[in-house]
């Protein structure tokens, strides 16, 4: 196994202290190295022949894989430091899971490092939403910079996809996530999620999305995470056989008062080809905050939709977009927004929201703003 003599490994786990109750690991930095981490794994795209079997070519700077995966299954389980795999340029298509702590995943280019599948959610199988992911992260202490996950089976209909073709059994589009993020303390810088329904599954823990792309149409940022999206760019997806179509930038899962998850938009940009709400309730008491984002005109006037909520007499939602800017940020026909005094909306935005113990700057390869 990977680097076994190099490395003393001891597993330790701390209470955050905050009223979510997360559970993180504390994990050792190397103040030696530039991203502070002890090791450095390289991962090569795979040959043009698309061979699917996880090999490795050595040579004489050492180990190097040609899949994510492998890479990963070679740290140990119990790892508490930081330990990076690089990615070369290029397209990988597997599905990956993260299981393991102290990972910085990091790419060389987002627009070119792309990690890629197709997979869905199938009724028939059992199969949830989740399972169709491209990439599942469930493990605390994760960071990824300048990589784009892509689930590709809903994106190839709109021909943006990788494979710019229909598939022969018409492919109606149905959940198919590109990433879901279950772990705390996770953090993505420069990031892409490309997909068409459920594409960024925010599931759980707390999370930080710093100029980051995200890509869809219906319920594409999704879940009960307690997420900063700061300065990222969100895209709609509409086709033009649709009439632009009609989606839902997001569908947030709070369930309670005690919950302190909710997805904070902080700047930023909202523009496509396809008008939106900007969000439903997939939670009793969802919580959505814009603050500061520039919306171009396809944002359905009404804003929020309570969706499976409708009927019940008072509503919980948390919902609001404020100092915002551009043709799509007239409020005057909004329901259900919350207004928040200018004190309420800097509790959310700063960072202390999710990172009251300063676990961002703790983190292995912070980047160079």
């Amino acid at each position: 196994m990977f680097l076994r003599s190099f490395l003393l490994f001891s597993f330790v786990c701390f209470y955050t202290g905050l009223d979510n109750g997360v559970r993180g690991l504390e994990c050792k930095r190397n103040l030696n190295d530039p991203d502070q981490v002890f090791a450095t794994l390289t991962v090569i795209p795979p040959p043009r022949q698309n061979r699917q079997e996880n090999f490795t070519i050595t040579k004489k700077y050492g180990k190097r894989y040609t899949s994510i995966q492998a890479a990963i299954d070679d740290i140990p389980v119990d790892n508490d430091r930081w330990i990076k795999i690089l990615l070369y340029i290029g397209h990988y298509k597997e599905k990956i899971e993260v299981t393991k702590s102290c990972i910085l995943l990091q790419g060389k280019i987002a627009e070119k490092t792309v990690i890629e599948f197709g997979d869905h959610r199938e009724e028939e199988n059992h199969k949830d939403t989740r399972q169709s992911a491209t990439f599942t992260s469930n493990a605390d202490n994760f960071v990824a910079k300048h990589i784009t996950f892509v689930n590709t089976h809903n994106y190839n209909l709109y021909g943006r996809g990788t494979s710019r073709h229909r598939y022969r059994s018409g492919n109606d589009v149905t959940q198919a996530v590109a990433a879901v993020i279950n772990g705390d303390k996770s953090a993505f810088y420069y990031c892409g999620f490309l997909g068409v329904q459920d594409t960024l599954f925010d599931d759980n823990g707390r999370h930080y999305f710093k100029n980051c792309f995200i890509e869809g149409a219906v319920d594409f940022i999704m879940g009960n995470g307690q997420s900063i999206y700061d300065n990222c760019k969100i895209r709609v997806l509409g086709r033009e056989e649709d009439g632009g179509g009609v989606g839902y930038i997001t569908a947030q899962k709070r369930s309670s008062d005690e919950e302190s998850s909710g997805f904070v938009f902080k700047g930023g940009a909202v523009e496509g080809t396809g008008k939106a709400w900007l969000g439903r309730a997939w939670g009793s008491h969802a919580r959505v905050i814009f603050s500061g984002t520039h919306f171009d005109n396809i944002i359905i006037p009404q804003g929020w939709w309570p969706w499976n909520f409708l009927n019940d007499t008072q509503k919980h939602f948390t919902y609001t977009d404020q100092n915002c800017t551009g043709k799509g940020n007239d409020t005057s026909k909004r329901q259900y927004n919350t207004i928040l005094t200018e004190m309420q909306i800097q509790q959310f935005t700063n960072l202390s929201y999710i990172d009251a113990e300063g676990w961002i700057s703790k983190q292995a390869g912070q980047p160079n703003y």
